[in-house]
C-alpha cells in the first residue's frame, strides 16, 4: 500500500512539473508577443496551480514584468509585494511605486529594503532621493543624496557632492499653505500671496460688486432684491474666492516643486548614468 502511495505522489509531482513547464512556455510566448494581458493571466494560472514556492515566485516576477511593460506600475508594485525577497525585487517595487506617483510607498519600500539587507546600493538610493524630493522632504532627500554620492568612486565623489550641494542650495521656497488658508477668507489676499494678481483683482471686484449691490438695494428698501441678488451673489462669489485662493497657493507651490524636481532628476540621473558608464 505504501509503495503505491509513493508512486502516486511521484507521478503527481512529475506531472505538475511538466504542466508548469508547458504553462511557462505558453505565458513566455505571449510575453514575447507583447500580449501582456493574456500573459499575466497565464502567469497567475501558474501561481494558482502550483504549490512550489520557487515556481510561484518565478511566475509572479514575470507577471510583474508584464504589468510594468503595459504601464500598470501600481499593479506591478502590488504584485511585487507578493514575492519580494531579493534585493532586486525591492528595487523594482520601489521604482514601480515611484513611477505610479505613490512616492510615500516608494520611500517605504526603500526603507524596507535597507532594513532587510542592512545597506542600499545606488539604484534604490537614487529612487528614494527622487521620491523624497517629490514629497518635498528636502532635508531627508539631501542626506540620502549625500550617501548616494559616497557610494561613487573616489574620483567622482567630490564632483557628485558639489552638484548635490549646488542643487539643494536652490531648493524652492514654498508658500505657507496654512497662511494661504487664513488669507483666503479676505477676497483677493491669498491670490496676491500666490502672485496671481489678475485673479486677485477679479475676486475683489466680484465680491465688492455683489456687496455693493446688496447695500444699495437695502438703502433703497428693496429688501427682496438685496437678499436674492446681493446676499445670493455673495453666497457664490465669497466661497468661490476662498476655494480659488487655496488653489492658487497650492498651484504656486506645485509649480515651484515641479520645476526644481524635474531639474534635479535630470541632472542627477545624467550624472549617475555617466558614472555607471
Amino acid at each position: 500500500m505504501f509503495r503505491y502511495f509513493t508512486i502516486y505522489i511521484f507521478l503527481s509531482v512529475t506531472a505538475l512539473g511538466i504542466n508548469a513547464q508547458s504553462l511557462f512556455a505558453k505565458a513566455d510566448s505571449l510575453y514575447k508577443k507583447q500580449n501582456y494581458a493574456l500573459a499575466q493571466a497565464e502567469y497567475e494560472r501558474i501561481v494558482f496551480l502550483s504549490s512550489n514556492k520557487d515556481t510561484v515566485n518565478k511566475a509572479l516576477r514575470q507577471k510583474c514584468r508584464c504589468q510594468k511593460q503595459a504601464g500598470g506600475f501600481l499593479q506591478a508594485a502590488l504584485t511585487s509585494e507578493r514575492f519580494a525577497s531579493e534585493y532586486e525585487d525591492y528595487f523594482e517595487q520601489s521604482l514601480c511605486y515611484y513611477l505610479a506617483s505613490d512616492f510615500e510607498k516608494a520611500n517605504l519600500s526603500a526603507l524596507k529594503c535597507e532594513l532587510i539587507f542592512d545597506s542600499l546600493a545606488k539604484d534604490v538610493l537614487l529612487v528614494q532621493v527622487l521620491a523624497l524630493n517629490e514629497m518635498n522632504l528636502y532635508d531627508s532627500a539631501k542626506s540620502r543624496a549625500v550617501r548616494l554620492a559616497s557610494l561613487t568612486d573616489t574620483l567622482t565623489v567630490d564632483n557628485v557632492q558639489s552638484v548635490i550641494d549646488s542643487l539643494y542650495n536652490h531648493k524652492p521656497k514654498l508658500l505657507n499653505e496654512k497662511t494661504g488658508r487664513v488669507l483666503a477668507f479676505v477676497p483677493g489676499a491669498a491670490q496676491v500671496y500666490a502672485g496671481q494678481y489678475t485673479q486677485a483683482a477679479t475676486s475683489v471686484l466680484l465680491n465688492a460688486a455683489a456687496a455693493a449691490f446688496g447695500v444699495s438695494q437695502i438703502l433703497d428698501k428693496c429688501y427682496v432684491t438685496a437678499y436674492l441678488f446681493g446676499a445670493g451673489g455673495l453666497s457664490v462669489t465669497y466661497p468661490g474666492n476662498v476655494k480659488n485662493g487655496n488653489y492658487c497657493v497650492q498651484k504656486a507651490n506645485y509649480k515651484k516643486t515641479s520645476s526644481f524636481n524635474a531639474l534635479f532628476k535630470k541632472r542627477l540621473i545624467e550624472m549617475m548614468s555617466n558614472i555607471s558608464e
